[in-house]
C-alpha cells in the first residue's frame, strides 16, 4: 500500500451516501486514492448510475452558487466511472484506511465486518462516522481481523440534489476523531481531510463530545415524525416542545452516568428551548418580514437523516439515538418514558413503511401522555 504526501494510501469510502460521497469527492480531488463502495440497492444504482452519467458535484447551500452551477467540488463521469463500484473486493483492496458511512444497525454492521475480514488488508484501520457512542466496540466484535477502529464526530449536513448532485447545508462543518487508542492512523486522517478541504482535529477526550452530538441528534425523531424541514421544526412550538423533553431526559441519564456533554452549551438547551417557547410569537414575526416583505426565501429543503429514512421506507438508526438514551437509563436507574414512546412512534413507522407519518400535536400528546402545544 503506497503511500501518499499526508501518509495515507489509498482510502476506501463504504457507504457512498451524502456524506460517504461527500467525503470521499474531497479526498479524491485532493489527489488521494480514493474507492467508493455502494450498495446494491435501488438507490445505489441509482447513484451509481448519476455519477457514471453526470459526474459527482459536491456544492454549497449557497443559492447563487448553486444557480451558476459552480461546486465545491467536481468529479468527471470518467474518473467516478472508476472510483465508484459494487465489488467489495475491488473497493477494499489495497486499502490503509476504510470510512465506514453506513447506517449503523446489527444487519449492516455484520455485513461490513464479513467484507473487511474477507478483504481489506489486515493492517488497514477503520474509520466509523456512524452515529451513537460505541461504534467502535460493536464492529470490534464482529471482525475476526483485529484492526484499529476510530470514532468520530460528524458535524456535516449534506442533502443529495439530483443528478449526482450533493449540497452541504451545515453552516459550519467538522469532523472530530478519536485518537485515544490509535493517535498515529487518527492524526493522519485528520490531516489528510484538512488537506482536502474537510476541517478536522483529534481532540483529548471523545465521550463528551460524542454525547453532545447525540443530544443533537435527538432532533432527528421530532422532524421525522412531524414531518416538514428542520426550518419548519424550529418554528414550531409543539416540535421543540417534544425535543425539549426528551432532552431533559437525555441530560438526567448522562448525569446519573457522571458524562457531562461537551460543548457545556448543550446542557442548556432546555433553558434555550424553554425560552423560545414564550417567544413563539416574535419568531413567527420575523419569519413572516423575513419571507414575505424582505423577499428572503428560507432554507425549506434541509431534513433530518432519520427524516429521509422514513421517508424512503428505510430502517433509522433510532436504536442509536434515543433507544441509546432508554437503554442507558434502565442501565443507571433513570425513567425515560418520553424517549422509550418516541422510540415506539419510529418504531411504528418503520414498520408500515408509509413514509414521514406527519403526526399531528394532539397525537403527539396522546403517544407521550404530555400536553404538546
Amino acid at each position: 500500500m503506497g503511500k501518499d504526501a499526508v501518509g495515507l494510501g489509498k482510502v476506501a469510502i463504504v457507504g457512498a451516501g451524502c456524506i460517504g460521497a461527500y467525503l470521499g469527492g474531497f479526498l479524491l480531488r485532493s489527489g488521494l486514492n480514493v474507492s467508493f463502495l455502494i450498495r446494491e440497492s435501488e438507490l445505489g444504482r441509482r447513484l451509481y448510475k448519476e455519477v457514471c452519467s453526470d459526474g459527482l458535484k459536491l456544492m454549497n447551500r449557497h443559492p447563487e452558487q448553486r444557480r451558476m452551477n459552480q461546486g465545491l467540488v467536481s468529479l468527471t463521469a470518467k474518473e467516478c466511472l472508476e472510483a465508484f463500484t459494487f465489488d467489495e473486493s475491488v473497493a477494499l483492496k489495497g486499502a490503509s484506511v476504510v470510512i465506514l458511512s453506513t447506517k449503523r444497525g446489527p444487519q449492516s454492521a455484520g455485513a461490513v465486518a464479513r467484507a473487511l475480514d474477507l478483504y481489506a488488508p489486515r493492517e488497514a484501520a477503520v474509520v466509523t462516522l456512524q452515529n451513537g457512542l460505541g461504534a467502535a466496540r460493536e464492529l470490534l466484535q464482529l471482525m475476526s481481523v483485529s484492526r484499529p477502529v476510530i470514532e468520530s464526530v460528524v458535524n456535516i449536513s449534506v442533502i443529495p440534489d439530483g443528478a449526482g448532485t450533493f449540497v452541504q447545508c451545515s453552516p459550519v462543518s467538522f469532523i472530530l476523531l478519536d485518537a485515544q487508542a490509535h493517535p498515529q492512523v487518527a492524526g493522519q486522517v485528520a490531516s489528510a481531510l484538512s488537506h482536502a478541504g474537510i476541517p478536522a482535529r483529534c481532540p483529548a477526550d471523545m465521550a463528551p463530545l460524542q454525547a453532545g452530538k447525540l443530544l443533537m441528534n435527538l432532533v432527528n425523531v421530532p422532524n421525522a415524525l412531524g414531518g416538514g424541514s428542520l426550518l419548519d421544526f424550529g418554528f414550531s412550538k409543539g416540535l421543540r416542545r417534544v425535543f425539549h423533553l426528551s432532552l431533559v431526559e437525555a441530560l438526567e441519564v448522562f448525569k446519573a452516568a457522571k458524562l457531562e456533554p461537551k460543548p457545556a452549551l448543550y446542557s442548556w438547551l432546555p433553558t434555550i428551548l424553554s425560552v423560545l417557547h414564550h417567544c413563539d410569537p416574535v419568531l413567527k414575526v420575523a419569519r413572516f418580514l423575513a419571507e414575505k416583505l424582505l423577499g428572503y426565501k428560507l432554507n425549506q429543503t434541509s431534513h433530518t437523516s432519520m427524516w429521509s429514512d422514513l421517508n424512503l421506507g428505510r430502517t433509522t438508526e433510532i436504536d442509536y439515538l434515543n433507544g441509546f438514551i432508554s437503554k442507558m437509563g434502565v442501565e443507571h436507574g433513570v425513567p425515560t418514558p418520553i424517549n422509550d414512546a418516541l422510540v415506539s412512534l419510529v418504531k411504528k413507522a418503520e414498520e408500515t413503511k408509509s413514509g414521514v407519518p406527519k403526526l399531528s400535536m394532539e397525537e403527539f400528546s396522546r403517544a407521550l401522555k404530555c400536553p404538546i402545544p
